[in-house]
């Protein structure tokens, strides 16, 4: 048998609203008490090799904003070009490798890694972004899935529609919200990614979280 080690990366996803950084900065509390080093990374927009596209898309009214009722929206309609599209898919895997290897792997040393959002995110985005809902179950999403570490833990957040939007009543005006919520759901299912239901107290969804960190996990000799 191997040893017993906790994970190197915890990774959580969700949708804005579902809790994401309340619960990073709980675990750091938990970890940093038993002693362990942690860092936290945001790795929700990768925009590395990706800038030049988001300018083109700018200029050539692809990228635009909406404000609604004060709240500013942004949105990528590169649905509407097919080369925009698949130029997209492709500089963001190469972005998101590049946030693997430059940025994650090497805060792994010595640390414990809460990351905040990263390739999963992402493939939510291309999905909508590019009018490709089910781009997540192709060769693409697998691509992606393989640049996340091994025996890394993967938490999913999820929350009612309802508590969200009471905490971020922002996210009405977006009217790809419900879309978004859709995939939240199905990418971390396709993927067997666990989902921690976040609608109770802040303790309820640490203590199950906590027993999945806390779970045997064998290293190999």
């Amino acid at each position: 048998m191997g040893r017993i080690a906790l994970p190197k990366v915890i990774y959580i996803m969700g949708i804005d609203g579902s809790g994401k950084t309340t619960i990073a900065e709980y675990l750091q509390q938990y970890l940093n008490k038993r002693g362990l080093s942690t860092k936290y990374l945001w790795l929700r927009f990768n925009h590395y090799l990706t800038k030049p596209l988001l300018a083109y898309g700018r200029l050539s009214g692809l990228t635009y904003y909406k404000t609604i009722e004060g709240v500013r929206i942004g949105y990528h309609n590169f649905y509407k070009s097919r080369w925009v599209s698949w130029a997209f898919i492709i500089l963001q895997y190469l972005d998101n490798v590049i946030a693997r290897w430059l940025i994650l792997w090497p805060r792994t040393w010595g640390s414990v890694v809460i990351c905040d959002r990263f390739v999963y995110d992402t493939l939510v985005d291309l999905c909508l972004e590019t009018g490709m809902p089910d781009l997540y179950l192709s060769r693409v999403g697998q691509a992606f899935s393989r640049l996340i570490p091994r025996k890394a833990l993967l938490i999913h957040l999820n929350r009612d529609e309802a508590r969200i939007l009471a905490d971020r009543p922002e996210s009405a005006k977006d009217h790809l919200f419900r879309r978004r919520k859709e995939l939240y759901n199905k990418i971390p299912s396709y993927f067997s990614i666990q989902t921690i239901d976040n609608n109770g107290s802040i303790e309820e969804a640490m203590d199950k979280i906590l027993a999945l960190i806390e779970a045997p996990r064998p290293i190999d000799r």
